[in-house]
């Protein structure tokens, strides 16, 4: 290789490297303005570090909002000595970590403070584990633009014959509650995503049968929610099977009705700031 030639090379390697280098940063940049953080705090009672029913439930239904966990870390009150309230905040941390880990991978292991950090003067508040998810900013056909999620919700009384996506007949009078809680939000749009109820050890994700069934079941309360004045444009849906369910482990058949389930998802299009 003579010296012009190595020179053009060493330039075109250089030239590929800046655009490669520019390229990087710019989509690091755009990735870091593309999400938003939310937290969930979970209270507990004094001396408790196992997780209720109700707290579990929290925990799913943030799930449903984000798209992944950064952060879990606990905290106790100042009740019992230093060393205690460490152990006592790692077993928070770690059984939420648990819950968590079981969907999404979170950025950083969990983390615990015990009572090592200023203190509320209502004790109650300080015996908590604070969760912190990110919210991918969708974006919209439109450059500039992107969907926030305003609410959510679950629709309630509504509920399916088992391994069928045909309502009950106990839910027809329900029907023009939800068209109305609909009906009542403005400048919005939902997306209505279906859930169904499988008991096995094996993890439900491979079976397709049941992504098809939860989305038939979201497309049949689309098709009720088109048929009683809602614009097509405004409505998506989609199934997750059973990868999201609110009790794990039902017992009676009002439990399984609570897993399927569907639930509407408020976003308003707004402009990035």
């Amino acid at each position: 290789m003579d010296g012009t030639t190595r020179k053009t090379h060493i330039l075109s390697s250089v030239n590929y490297y800046a655009i490669f280098l520019i390229f990087s940063l710019n989509v690091k940049f755009l990735y870091s303005q593309s999400s938003k953080d939310t937290t969930l705090i979970l209270y507990f009672n004094s001396a408790v570090y196992k997780l209720d029913s109700s707290q579990i439930e929290q925990i799913l239904k943030f799930e449903d909002v984000v798209n992944g966990v950064k952060d879990i870390i606990g905290y106790a009150d100042s009740v019992g000595s230093i060393g205690y309230n460490k152990i006592l905040t790692q077993k928070r941390a770690l059984n939420v970590y648990q819950i968590i880990l079981e969907r999404f991978k979170p950025n950083n292991l969990y983390s615990y403070k015990g009572e090592e950090f200023p203190q509320n003067p209502d004790l109650a508040l300080n015996r908590k584990v604070e969760i912190t998810g990110y919210i991918y900013n969708r974006p919209s056909a439109n450059f500039g633009l992107r969907d926030q999620l305003l609410d959510s919700f679950e629709v309630e009384n509504v509920t399916f014959l088992p391994d069928k996506a045909i309502l009950s007949s106990e839910s027809i009078s329900f029907i023009p509650i939800l068209v109305q809680k609909v009906k009542s939000y403005r400048d919005v749009h939902f997306e209505i995503v279906g859930h169904v109820n499988y008991q096995s050890k094996r993890d439900s994700s491979h079976l397709q049968d049941l992504y098809k069934l939860s989305e038939e079941r979201a497309k049949v309360i689309y098709q009720v929610l088109v048929e009683n004045g809602i614009s097509k444009g405004d409505l998506s849906y989609k199934g997750v099977g059973n990868s999201r369910p609110l009790i794990k482990n039902p017992k009676n058949d009002f439990e399984k009705s609570k897993n399927m389930r569907v639930q509407i998802f408020v976003l308003r299009t707004v402009r990035n700031n």
